[in-house]
């Protein structure tokens, strides 16, 4: 936390390889129940080779005192509150946290908020009259870090995770007349107390406080329970102005949770766009193809997840924010099933079917979890499914972005095979280049990467190629290509599996109006009218009248690249 000091100067740090997280931390400093992110915490802590434990006792700042009212305001002026913060470090030069390189070795911090009621109120269960609960977390992209022979360290990320949303925190160490400022890169987690906050503030503060979309925009203004609450009015002062459930209520409150339109409420308050699925009415939408393309543009999506009532348990909903994905190149599944004539819902490859799961934050459950994609899809209707499925999708967008990708991709598809055909009736001559060629020989194994994108972004990455022949894009064609772009758009990337996957490359590029639906834009000429600029291997579509030019690139480039986001990440 930003700017939030200690009380007192910290106790020297914890060597933590001495210590066993499970009996002497966590057992100490969790009170109450489901001590779960705390164990992720941990467990993350360990797989990254954690060495140092720093401890706070924090004081009263502003955020914090924020806090403390709306539980005290709910809960009576007697429930007591504190918050301590909890520091990990991969290392410490002589065990202190002052030394000038311990501001790279940072790995996590944690702030714990504690409450106790008085001991009338629960005068016979501990569990019930203190409660703890993780008030905001920041923890590094999750990677080995290897000390080197000669002292450095040597940051091994874990092969194929895409962490699309994450960001730069800044927190600090010590008292006003003794501190020190850190730097931690990685992504911000935060939980509900189940009594001025629910899991909705909670995967809202995770979707914005992380995507470096908005935190551009917002001027790093960080979204907090306190602030969401503001907006939506709740005040935790009567029944119809609160949130959550509490034991000693006279009267119960109006609402446990958010409402979807809740949500979207304070999205548009904080300027961002939301771009909603309903799985539930719509079962055939693919939750997975729909929250990918958002991703690649460093978009969270708020995910709902549902279980009907089974014998005497009640219904059970609950939302989960997707902050990134992992990618098994090497799946069998996508090229097989078209291979062996399977069934399939479209005569394409999506990069989302070889998306293995989404990289996703739970409040009850610990940040960088995993959820396999294969149990987001409905095997049989929802409304007789009994386990937790997909209910609905809320996508975090800029309020400009208002198309959606899915169907982007197919109008993408259905233009590039007209273009080919007309392409193959008139200019013969571009079946003797390879990979024209080989895109018109294999169009049932086209592969397509969405995502959006601004002109500048684009710009950049057409004047930074070069095909395999060495071939770049001129200043004048470049100029053409700059004078047909809109400031926002949607680019489908057109690749075949094998050079997408080894070469981390592409064949073309489809350029799609940023409001694109099969309802702005109808049937053959909407498709056509929507497509801004496209190019193939030899041939480039550009302008309003649609205009054919030959194309520099003949082979393949790179795709391109969030520009929000840096590609440490190890790939295969």
């Amino acid at each position: 936390m930003n700017g939030t000091l200690a009380k007192n100067v910290p106790a020297p740090p914890i060597d933590v390889t001495q210590i066993s997280f499970f009996s002497d931390f966590i057992i100490p400093v969790w009170k109450g129940v489901n001590p779960q992110t705390l164990h992720r915490v941990c467990t993350l802590m360990r797989k990254m080779d954690a060495k140092w434990l720093v401890e706070e006792e924090l004081e009263e700042s502003l955020e914090l005192a924020n806090e403390f009212e709306a539980i005290k305001t709910r809960c009576g002026r007697n429930t007591q509150c504190e918050a301590k913060r909890y520091s990990f470090f991969s290392d410490l030069p002589n065990g202190d946290w002052h030394h000038r390189d311990a501001r790279k070795q940072m790995l996590a911090y944690v702030v714990l908020v504690t409450f106790k009621f008085p001991e009338e109120h629960f005068p016979t269960n501990i569990n019930q009259r203190v409660r703890t609960y993780m008030y905001e977390a920041v923890a590094v992209l999750p990677a080995r870090h290897i000390k080197e022979a000669d002292g450095k360290i040597t940051d091994i990320p874990i092969t194929n995770y895409y962490h699309h949303c994450y960001n730069k925190f800044k927190t600090v160490i010590g008292t006003k007349k003794d501190c020190v400022k850190f730097d931690i890169i990685g992504t911000f987690f935060t939980q509900q107390n189940a009594l001025t906050s629910v899991c909705a503030h909670a995967c809202i503060q995770m979707a914005v406080n992380n995507s470096p979309v908005f935190v551009r925009k917002r001027r790093k203004k960080k979204v907090t329970s306190e602030r969401i609450n503001k907006i939506l009015g709740i005040n935790h002062q009567t029944p119809d102005k609160r949130i959550g459930e509490f034991e000693l209520d006279s009267e119960p409150t109006k609402t446990k949770g958010l409402t979807s339109k809740q949500l979207e409420r304070v999205a548009k308050k904080l300027g961002i766009g939301v771009l909603k699925a309903d799985f539930l009415s719509d079962p055939g939408v693919d939750a997975a193809k729909w929250i990918y393309p958002y991703l690649e543009s460093c978009c969270p999506t708020i995910l709902g997840i549902q279980r009907p009532p089974i014998g005497t348990t009640k219904w059970f909903s609950h939302v989960v924010t997707v902050l990134g994905h992992t990618m098994n190149t090497d799946c069998w599944g996508p090229e097989a099933k078209s291979g062996y004539r399977q069934l399939t819902s479209s005569n394409y490859h999506s990069t989302s079917d070889w998306v293995d799961h989404f990289l996703i934050a739970d409040d009850n459950f610990g940040m960088y979890r995993t959820l396999p994609t294969n149990e987001l899809h409905h095997i049989i209707l929802p409304q007789f499914n009994a386990n937790l499925h997909p209910s609905m999708a809320m996508s975090f967008v800029p309020k400009e972005v208002t198309g959606r990708p899915i169907e982007v991709e197919y109008a993408a598809v259905f233009f590039v095979r007209r273009l080919m055909k007309y392409l193959e009736d008139n200019f013969p001559v571009l079946g003797q280049l390879r990979w024209f060629n080989r895109i018109s020989q294999t169009k049932n194994e086209m592969t397509c990467r969405t995502f959006w994108s601004t002109a500048d972004c684009y710009m950049e990455h057409l004047r930074t190629q070069e095909d395999k022949e060495g071939n770049k894009v001129g200043q004048d064609m470049l100029k053409k290509v700059k004078k047909s772009l809109p400031e926002l758009f949607w680019v489908t990337e057109i690749s075949l599996s094998d050079i997408l996957w080894g070469n981390k490359s592409k064949l073309g590029d489809i350029l799609i109006c940023i409001d694109f639906t099969y309802e702005n834009y109808t049937g053959l000429k909407g498709i056509f009218k929507a497509v801004k600029f496209s190019w193939l291997p030899g041939v480039a579509r550009i302008g309003k009248q649609g205009r054919l030019y030959s194309w520099p690139f003949i082979g393949y480039i790179s795709i391109q690249r969030p520009a929000f986001v840096s590609y440490s990440q190890s790939e295969w």
